[in-house]
């Protein structure tokens, strides 16, 4: 294996939950030490660092061996025993087909942060008025300020780094199709 090959090994979930997205751990063989990817601007792994986090779940990942310049790797879970890797593209059309999971469902911050990750606009205005009804059911005051600072702000900053969308009113296009991440 040369240096600068790495193979997954374990995903690590900080929050516990086995719900979500998890936090890919790769080794070398060089080190004991959990290497997690540094991800750069277009999707890639830039390279590696050791990861330093305290303590948490971690779950056995398939084999797989990646180096600094190939796709990232995601893994979301939407149950201990269902993982769903993202690797060079394959796995983003079954995170689409399962938007509509029960285990989203019962969670839509969980849903909008997976369409946020598929930069599926249509998917996540779906899921983000969802969870601004569920919020007002609390909160009026807490649902708009919510709505306002994840939604409304994200969409504004997107569209104002793009140099074609910088025009009063030139919002960036939705799609309904996944964009891989690259």
């Amino acid at each position: 294996m040369t240096p600068d090959v790495r193979t997954l090994s374990d995903f690590v979930d900080p929050g516990g939950a086995m719900l979500g997205f998890l936090v890919p751990l790769f080794g070398d063989r060089r080190s004991n030490a959990p290497l997690v990817q540094i991800i750069g601007d277009d999707g890639t792994i830039r390279g590696f660092e050791p990861y330093e986090v305290p303590d948490a779940t971690t779950l056995r990942a398939p084999h797989l061996v990646v180096r600094a310049g190939d796709h990232a790797v995601h893994a979301f879970a939407f149950g201990r025993h269902d993982v769903v890797l993202v690797a060079d593209h394959v796995g983003l059309e079954e995170l689409t087909r399962r938007i509509d999971d029960p285990v989203l469902l019962e969670r839509p911050m969980l849903a909008v942060e997976l369409a946020t990750f598929l930069r599926r606009d249509d998917l996540l205005v779906d899921r983000a008025i969802e969870v601004h009804r569920r919020l007002r059911q609390t909160s009026r005051k807490a649902a708009d300020t919510w709505r306002d600072l994840s939604i409304l702000t994200t969409a504004a900053a997107d569209g104002w780094e793009r140099p074609d969308t910088r025009r009063l009113g030139a919002w960036p296009a939705r799609s309904s199709q996944p964009r891989a991440m690259a």
